[in-house]
């Protein structure tokens, strides 16, 4: 009876970690909405462990589900660099680096030769 107690009580505590461990969550992953256009994207970890933003919804129906930003690598203090930014209505790629200013808020900076422009993106719940 003792043994049966004492093993319910470590499922139980199992559970109970599994369960915190679950809640936290990496505050890049998830769906982010660009304040400047109607596009919202999808921010996925992939399997080298940097970051990709997906394309969720557009005006332009033929980039959705494409990437937008491809292998963001954390490189420490919420900053994110060395990935590459597509701008496929220009049919050319670039430098682009990130940095998340709060939970919700993150600012994506592209680079494309002398050019740099910046964007902040707020995240949806």
């Amino acid at each position: 009876m003792m043994k049966l107690k004492n093993l319910l009580m470590t499922m139980l505590f199992a559970i109970g970690l599994s369960a915190s461990a679950q809640e936290v969550q990496d505050p890049m992953i998830g769906l982010w909405k660009d304040g400047s256009s109607d596009r919202t994207f999808e921010v996925v970890q992939n399997s080298a462990g940097s970051y990709d933003a997906i394309i969720h919804k557009a005006e332009n129906k033929d980039v959705i589900g494409k990437k937008q930003i491809t292998n963001l690598k954390a490189v420490g203090n919420k900053k994110y660099d060395g990935g590459t930014i597509h701008l496929f209505s220009r049919n050319k790629t670039g430098k682009c680096s990130a940095e998340l200013k709060d939970l919700k808020t993150l600012e994506i900076v592209g680079k494309v030769g002398f050019f740099s422009k910046s964007a902040i993106w707020k995240k949806l719940p």
